[in-house]
Formats: C-alpha cells, sequence, structure tokens
C-alpha cells in the first residue's frame, strides 16, 4: 500500500527486484513503483528496489540523496535490510506499507 499527499494506491510486486525512484524519460528509465508525481522531486532517480532473497524480501537503498527510513529509522546505502509484515518505508513524501500474502 503506497500513501502520498496526492492519493493512495496498492502496487502488487509480481516482478522482482522492485526499482523504486523517479521516471527519466531521456535516459530511458522508468522504475517499477515511480514516484516521480508523488513526492516533489525528493526521491531519487535510483532510490531504492525491494528484491527477494530466499524467504526474505529485502530493501536496498541505493545511494539515494535524502536517503530511505524503514519503521522511522534510516537505513545505510546499499546494504541491504530486511523486510517484515507491515513495515513502514519513507521515500520522500511517499509511504509504503510492506506486506505479502
Amino acid at each position: 500500500m503506497v500513501t502520498s499527499p496526492q492519493r493512495n494506491w496498492e502496487i502488487k510486486l509480481d516482478k522482482l527486484p522492485v526499482r523504486i525512484g523517479r521516471r527519466d524519460p531521456r535516459q530511458a528509465h522508468y522504475p517499477e513503483l515511480d514516484l516521480a508525481e508523488h513526492d516533489r522531486g525528493i526521491a531519487s532517480r535510483h532510490h531504492a528496489t525491494i528484491d527477494r532473497h530466499g524467504d526474505e524480501y529485502m530493501l536496498t537503498d541505493l545511494g539515494s540523496t535524502n536517503g530511505t527510513t524503514i519503521n522511522g529509522v534510516l537505513v545505510a546505502a546499499r546494504t541491504p535490510q530486511r523486510l517484515r509484515q507491515g513495515d513502514r518505508i519513507k521515500i520522500g513524501e511517499v509511504e509504503i506499507e510492506f506486506r505479502w500474502s
């Protein structure tokens, strides 16, 4: 579940890794979770990824300019962080509640 000041929506993780960031048509960069219209430019173009390693989902901040938090804690860049059911990922003004079924 994704929440921004403009709207709420749900995204299904049916293709991994999920790239999170802002689109850049000039470089043919179109992330699966495009925040271009939702965070007023705070998210980096190549901000973070969510991937699966075995039975665990992991979030990796890709060295973004403004950082990424999980449950209010800033995560270290380029260090995969395990995601748990209900974790809240914050990127700029966008909050993502991580769930799987």
